[in-house]
């Protein structure tokens, strides 16, 4: 139902991938985004169908569990997370960033998810 709207997002916040200055050209932006975003979006989605306990629990934990599998499943997809980190790594081997990438987008993702 909402997972169009997810990938639509990540599509329109991939267009700012290699838009920051000298040094950060190499760092997908838009990607990492997109994948903060979905975490955020994720650990919300569980905190309120968790802390929901009204007469239309039912509806608001659906809805949750839309926004969390459809919504932000879509937002932030593994698959190209992983492709742009052996990107990276293919294209910039001497500097690891790839490795960079990844771990940073692994730790800041569990600290705001």
């Amino acid at each position: 139902l909402v997972a169009p709207l997810g990938t639509l997002t990540r599509w329109y916040l991939s267009k700012y991938n290699g838009t920051l200055p000298n040094q950060y050209t190499w760092l997908p932006i838009g990607t990492l985004a997109a994948n903060l975003l979905g975490s955020i979006l994720s650990a919300l989605a569980v905190g309120i169908s968790k802390s929901s306990s009204s007469s239309n629990s039912t509806t608001i934990h659906l809805w949750m569990t839309a926004l969390k599998t459809g919504y932000a499943g879509c937002l932030s997809t593994v698959s190209t997370l992983v492709s742009e980190i052996v990107g990276l790594m293919q294209l910039l081997p001497r500097y690891a960033y790839g490795y960079y990438y990844a771990l940073g987008t692994i730790v800041v993702a569990c600290l705001l998810g």
